[in-house]
């Protein structure tokens, strides 16, 4: 088999077969049209069809992504006129404190993030009461 550096004359062959579906793999899960190619300037030595059946692989590889739509999402201009939470765990490695959940606020405003360490999931509602507090307590001493 022929090589130049820069310039492939031949694909590298494999002892243990010459099947389109081990080139398939070889080359990147490459699409018929690619083997198409490859096989009419006989770069394929032995392969003379392309016969390629169903790919998972090609076809995960060939899906774009897709962006949401951008809906009208205004920003609030008041700090607490909108606030997201979200609750995440069990993690597996606790903190120095036991605690295995957290509880995250955002407010839409700012954008400032509180998060708070739990040990159960029932705590959420009184760790909102205590946030809730703290952030109107800053509001009032501006």
């Amino acid at each position: 088999m022929k090589t130049l550096i820069g310039k492939l004359d031949l694909a590298a062959v494999t002892k243990e077969g010459n099947s389109v579906d081990l080139w398939h793999k070889h080359l990147g899960h490459m699409s018929k049209k690619g083997f198409k190619i490859l096989v009419s300037k006989n770069l394929l030595l032995g392969l003379k069809s392309y016969n390629l059946d169903l790919c998972e692989h090609y076809i995960y590889g060939r899906q774009r992504k897709v962006s949401f739509l951008r809906g009208r999402h205004d920003r609030k201009k008041n700090v607490l006129e909108l606030v997201h939470s979200d609750v995440f765990g069990p993690v597996n490695i606790k903190s120095l404190r036991g605690a295995s959940y957290f509880v995250t606020y955002i407010n839409d405003a700012s954008k400032k993030v509180w998060a708070y360490p739990m040990k159960s999931k029932s705590q959420v509602f009184g760790i909102f009461q205590k946030f809730h507090v703290v952030v109107e307590e800053r509001l009032t001493n501006r």
